[in-house]
């Protein structure tokens, strides 16, 4: 078989351009749905909250808990990993910080006007914990990340959503679908 042959033939040649470009579009398209972030699959964070007497349902990854009219009172929060890791958070309600909380601390049903979240052992290696709130003046807050606080001194929290990412992506690009309107992440902390 002559290669130059081949080249010479149009047809041919024709063809195996196509061809090559087809397998560029499909690495191409397989590649940016993977998001650079083919580990994610590794870590999953549940969530629910608590508001007007009852718990909601389980979210799962970054899905909205809460309902946008009543107030946030207790949060639960599980991750599902096969590494060592967990989920420390704080809660601002009635003017005060809380202690560090572990996934399943309970806390008095109160009120939360801020919130905060930071990956501990080695989920805190690899993973980026992003979380935003949503509150009846300011609406959605920006993300925040890996402990910085959320949420308005003066207005409660209504609905919440919590990701964990790994740190090797950028968090902007990856929570750019959700940044459509940038506002400040927390209001008066």
């Amino acid at each position: 078989m002559d290669i130059k042959k081949i080249l010479k033939n149009k047809k041919v040649l024709i063809s195996l351009v196509v061809v090559i470009l087809i397998i560029i579009f499909i690495i191409f398209v397989i590649n940016n749905k993977n998001d650079g972030m083919s580990n994610t699959n590794k870590v999953s964070i549940y969530y629910k909250t608590y508001s007007n007497g009852k718990w909601s349902h389980w979210s799962k990854d970054g899905l909205t808990s809460g309902n946008y009219n009543n107030s946030i009172e207790n949060i639960k929060i599980k991750v599902k990993t096969k590494l060592n890791g967990y989920v420390f958070y704080n809660v601002y309600s009635n003017g005060k910080w809380s202690e560090d909380l572990e996934s399943d601390s309970k806390i008095k049903n109160e009120k939360i006007q801020g919130l905060s979240f930071e990956n501990m052992d080695t989920l805190y290696n690899g993973y980026n914990i992003c979380y935003r709130t949503y509150n009846k003046k300011d609406k959605w807050l920006a993300w925040a990340c890996n402990g910085d606080p959320t949420g308005n001194i003066k207005k409660n929290i209504t609905a919440l959503e919590i990701k964990i990412i790994p740190k090797n992506v950028s968090k902007y690009e990856w929570l750019r679908d959700y940044n459509k309107t940038l506002k400040d992440s927390s209001k008066g902390f």
